[in-house]
């Protein structure tokens, strides 16, 4: 699957020092990476809370890198899988402002997830449910199994011969997963 790059989008000094002053965030011209650099997990409440009453687009952008960084660095697991679901939404919601960032923490570029960072597999699956859920020709659940199972078999995630039991069981969990419309 050809994956495209979406257009680059970095965020604008006036919304950085606007979160500056609003959070007394750190600062120096020699930070490259500001907003991951100074995201504090333990504020993500806070974070969250402003993002939703903030009207300036690129205050957003910003204010979500802080976001996702903070939320990739929650220190359990399951802290990491609740402020993914807060973060989800905000994501589908303005995905025009986060399209490039979505892509950036998906780390395409990475096939061994453990190469990547916590966050990287919820940003795939995003990624792949804004840019390939809205096609005409969708694949029906035994071809989407076939190519799952195709990609199981490539990282060496199968045992070898069970590929057809296999199937069977990635069809149950497709079929279950549109039948709570989450496919």
């Amino acid at each position: 699957m050809i994956i495209k790059e979406p257009k680059f989008r970095c965020g604008t000094a006036k919304a950085r020092n606007s979160l500056i002053a609003k959070f007394n965030l750190p600062h120096d011209d020699w930070m490259q990476d500001w907003p991951y650099e100074i995201s504090v997990a333990e504020k993500i409440d806070e974070y969250f809370k402003y993002y939703d009453n903030v009207i300036d687009v690129d205050e957003k952008f910003y204010l979500m890198e802080l976001l996702i960084q903070a939320t990739d660095e929650q220190a359990e697991a399951l802290k990491l899988k609740q402020a993914w679901l807060e973060l989800k939404t905000r994501l589908i919601n303005d995905y025009s402002i986060h399209e490039y960032t979505i892509y950036y923490w998906s780390s395409f570029e990475n096939e061994n997830l453990e190469d990547c960072w916590n966050i990287t597999p919820y940003m795939r699956e995003l990624w792949f449910k804004q840019n390939y859920s809205q096609r005409e020709d969708k694949l029906n659940s035994s071809d989407l199994s076939k190519i799952i199972i195709e990609e199981l078999d490539n990282y060496d995630l199968l045992v070898s011969g069970k590929s057809n039991e296999a199937q069977k069981v990635v069809e149950a969990i497709i079929e279950l997963r549109k039948s709570l419309n989450d496919y």
